[in-house]
């Protein structure tokens, strides 16, 4: 089996916990923002998953951070709207931030070495 990068990790652990919390969605909001919420985790996976298995160097990052910012708001949505408690909320906070800020250094790192770059050189950056 390929051994898949931190991020991909992070990612999947969010989608874990996004899944699991969304039962908690009062019946109201399951089928607007909890449908939402998951729709947004798995996509983030399955899409990371696929680019990351892709033979290209370049990864689409741009797709993966939409959906993460995407979710980022509707994690404060439900923590307005009281559904999250703080230290579900400080969770999944804390793990869309992080998988942000990962999408951010392979984009800084593809955009730097663009001409030049190899396969090598971006599965190197994704062990970081």
């Amino acid at each position: 089996m390929i051994k898949l990068p931190p991020i991909y990790t992070e990612a999947y652990s969010l989608a874990q916990t996004t899944l699991r919390q969304t039962v908690n969605v009062p019946k109201a909001y399951r089928p607007t923002l909890g449908r939402r919420m998951e729709e947004a985790a798995i996509e983030i996976v399955v899409t990371l998953r696929q680019e990351l298995l892709k033979q290209n160097v370049k990864l689409d990052t741009n797709h993966i951070s939409l959906r993460v910012d995407e979710l980022k708001v509707l994690i404060q949505l439900a923590y307005d709207l009281g559904i999250y408690r703080d230290t579900i909320y400080g969770e999944l906070a804390t793990s869309t931030d992080r998988i942000g800020k990962m999408l951010g250094g392979l984009a800084k790192h593809q955009t730097r070495h663009h001409s030049q770059g190899s396969a090598r050189d971006l599965r190197a950056a994704l062990r970081d």
